[in-house]
C-alpha cells in the first residue's frame, strides 16, 4: 500500500537488474546440431525396432496357438534287447505218433477187445471182423490153385511122353523105317507139350497169387495194434457194417496215440533260429502238472516259415509214467543267443491296421509320424522290433484318435517301466 505523501520509486537505468552475458553463437549451433542427431537416430531405432516387436509379438501368438493346438502325448524311447535271453514259447502237448485205424475188408465187428484209455503193445488183437464173402472166395481161390497144380501135373506127364515117342520116331527115321512126316508130326507134338507146361505152370502162379490176397485180405479180419500206445477214440459197436477204408460216418475203428513218447511243436523267431540245434536241452513248464519236465530238441525244420519268420522245432518229451496227457497246453524255455542286437517297445504302442503294423513317433519338429515296423517275439509287456526303429525315437504310448500323421505334439517322455 502507497502512503499518501510518499513517492514512488520509478526504475531508472542506473538501478535496472544485469542481465548475464549471452553465450556465443558458435556453442549455440552444437548443441542445436546435437539435438538434430540425436532425434534422428531415436527415430531409426524405433523404426527398426517396432517392426521387430510385431514379428516377436506374432511368434509368440503363434507358438501360444501351436501350444494351445498341440496333442500331449506319453513317449517312451525303444531300448535294447538282451543278446542271450531265456525264450518261452508257447506249444500244444502232442503224441509222438498218432494214427486213425481203418479196416481193410469188408464184414461186420465180430469182437471189440480194446476200448478207450487201453494201452496196448505193437501187433495185439483189437478188434476181429466176420466176413463170409470173404472166406468163400479164399476158398474158390484155393480150389483153383489146386485144380491149376493138378492140370500141371497132367501137362508134365504128356510132355514126358512126348518126348519119349519124338526120341523113339526119331531112331526109327535113322534107319529108314519110319517116314521123315511121322517124325516131324512127333516134334510138333512136343512142342505143343512144352507149351502147356509153360502155360500150365503160369496158370499155377496165378492161382498162387489170388490164394495170397484172399489170404492177406483175410488177415485182415483180424486189426491190430501197429505200435504201442494208448486207444483214444474208438468208432464201433459190435455187429456194426464195416465198408473196407472207412468206417461209417464215425470216421475209423479206433484212434490210437503214442503217450509214452511226447512232443511239443514250438515257433522260434528269426532272431534265435541259429541258436536252435538237435540235442538242446529244454525244459517244459505245465501248470496243472507243477514241477518242469526235462526235454529235448530232436529236430527243426531247417527253414524258416515264409508267412510268419520263425523256425518250426520239435521238441521231445519222456513220458513213461504217462503223468502228461496230450492236448496238454505247455510253455517251453530254451536257452538262446539273439544273432544281432534287436530293441524293445511297450505293446501298448503298438497300431494295427490295413497297412501293418506301425507306431506313431514325435520327430525333432513336434511332429507326429506313422511308422511302418516289423515284429520279433512277444514278451507279454514288450514286442521286439526287428526293422523300422533305430533307437533314438520318441514312441507315443497308448496313441489316442487325436494322434494323427502331420499332427503337432508335446512330447512328455516316461520311463519304459511306467509305460509297460
Amino acid at each position: 500500500m502507497i502512503r499518501s505523501g510518499e513517492e514512488i520509486a520509478m526504475p531508472t537505468p542506473e538501478n535496472d537488474h544485469v542481465s548475464p552475458p549471452k553465450p556465443p553463437a558458435s556453442h549455440a549451433g552444437f548443441w542445436r546440431v546435437a539435438l538434430a542427431v540425436a532425434v534422428g537416430m531415436s527415430g531409426l531405432l524405433v523404426i527398426g525396432l517396432v517392426p521387430r516387436w510385431h514379428r516377436q509379438a506374432e511368434l509368440a501368438q503363434a507358438q501360444h496357438h501351436a501350444r494351445h493346438d498341440a496333442v500331449t502325448v506319453n513317449v517312451v524311447q525303444p531300448h535294447a534287447g538282451l543278446a542271450s535271453d531265456t525264450l518261452v514259447l508257447p506249444g500244444e502237448i502232442r503224441p509222438y505218433q498218432e494214427t486213425a485205424i481203418y479196416a481193410r475188408t469188408n464184414g461186420y465187428l465180430k469182437r471189440r477187445l480194446v476200448d478207450i484209455g487201453d494201452r496196448v503193445r505193437a501187433g495185439q488183437l483189437l478188434a476181429e471182423i466176420e466176413s463170409p464173402e470173404l472166406d468163400r472166395e479164399l476158398g474158390q481161390a484155393q480150389a483153383n490153385l489146386a485144380q491149376s497144380q493138378a492140370n500141371l501135373l497132367q501137362v508134365k506127364s504128356d510132355l514126358g511122353l512126348a518126348r519119349t515117342t519124338l526120341q523113339r520116331w526119331q531112331a526109327l527115321s535113322k534107319s529108314g523105317d519110319v517116314a521123315r512126316q511121322e517124325v516131324d508130326e512127333k516134334q510138333a507134338a512136343y512142342t505143343a507139350k512144352q507149351a502147356a507146361l509153360t502155360a500150365g505152370e503160369a496158370n499155377v502162379r496165378a492161382a498162387r497169387t489170388n490164394t495170397q490176397r484172399m489170404e492177406t485180405l483175410q488177415a485182415f479180419e483180424r486189426v491190430t495194434a501197429p505200435f504201442a500206445g494208448t486207444i483214444t477214440a474208438r468208432g464201433l459197436d459190435i455187429g456194426a457194417l464195416i465198408t473196407a477204408g472207412t468206417a461209417g460216418t464215425t470216421g475209423s475203428l479206433f484212434k490210437l496215440s503214442e503217450t509214452a513218447r511226447l512232443r511239443i511243436d514250438i515257433r522260434v523267431p528269426q532272431t534265435f533260429a541259429n541258436s536252435i540245434y538237435a540235442g538242446q536241452p529244454a525244459q517244459v513248464t505245465i501248470r496243472e502238472i507243477g514241477t518242469p519236465a526235462r526235454g529235448v530238441v530232436a529236430r527243426t525244420a531247417g527253414a524258416l516259415d515264409p508267412a510268419s519268420r520263425t523256425l518250426l522245432a520239435q521238441v521231445q518229451l519222456d513220458n513213461a509214467n504217462h503223468a502228461v496227457l496230450p492236448g496238454m497246453y505247455g510253455q517251453v524255455r530254451l536257452e538262446a543267443k539273439a544273432a544281432l542286437p534287436t530293441l524293445m517297445i511297450p505293446g501298448n504302442t503298438l497300431i494295427t491296421g490295413k497297412t501293418g503294423v506301425q507306431v506313431a513317433v514325435v520327430g525333432a519338429s513336434g511332429k507326429i509320424h506313422f511308422q511302418q515296423v516289423k515284429l520279433g517275439r512277444d514278451t507279454g509287456t514288450e514286442v521286439e522290433i526287428l526293422d523300422g526303429l533305430t533307437g533314438g525315437e520318441s514312441v507315443i504310448v497308448n496313441p489316442s484318435d487325436d494322434v494323427k500323421e502331420g499332427a503337432a505334439a508335446i512330447a512328455v517322455p516316461l520311463p519304459v517301466e511306467s509305460a509297460k
